[in-house]
């Protein structure tokens, strides 16, 4: 049942209505490798907003891993065939524009949504974050930005969008 789980979470189904049966019949599907599951990647440093993210994209039917740095987060995508990454852009060790430019440098196939409290204005510059016009031109190479705090729905659409998956 933690399949039905995966798949269906956010509908609440019970084992004997239709939802469910549809679901179970859906779960089976992606077991057996006839439906694939699309596989995100989120990376944020705080834990709490990081595992609430992956689980709410688990409930709509994703694979996710997650990752709470920037090395750590290089190495899943070197290592792992990502449809979407969810990045946050201040992360220890290297930038969520480090990442976001590795990615495009390799050319991968990874769309890419930042989600970011951090402002980008030349005005007041961010020691963490390096160089604004630089990362302003990286910035405009991801598919999605969204500001902290956000709405999770929104976050789950731009997710869906990037991934050509439909509800």
């Amino acid at each position: 049942m933690q399949a039905q789980t995966l798949v269906c979470g956010l509908y609440g189904a019970q084992e004997k209505d239709a939802q469910t049966k549809v679901c179970g019949y859906k779960n089976k599907l992606i077991r057996e490798g006839f439906i694939m599951q699309k596989n995100i990647l989120v990376v944020d440093d705080d834990s709490e907003m990081r595992e609430e993210i992956a689980a709410v994209i688990r409930d709509e039917g994703f694979r996710v891993d997650t990752a709470g740095d920037g090395p750590s987060a290089k190495k899943k995508v070197e290592g792992g065939d990502f449809d979407a990454a969810i990045l946050d852009l201040k992360l220890p060790g290297m930038t969520g524009f480090d990442i976001l430019e590795y990615i495009r440098q390799k050319n991968l196939k990874t769309k890419v949504i930042i989600i970011t409290g951090s402002l980008l204005d030349d005005d007041m510059p961010d020691e963490k974050l390096g160089d604004v016009k630089k990362n302003k031109k990286t910035l405009a190479t991801a598919d999605f930005v969204l500001k902290k705090p956000f709405d999770i729905r929104t976050l789950i659409y731009m997710v869906q969008k990037v991934t050509g998956k439909k509800k």
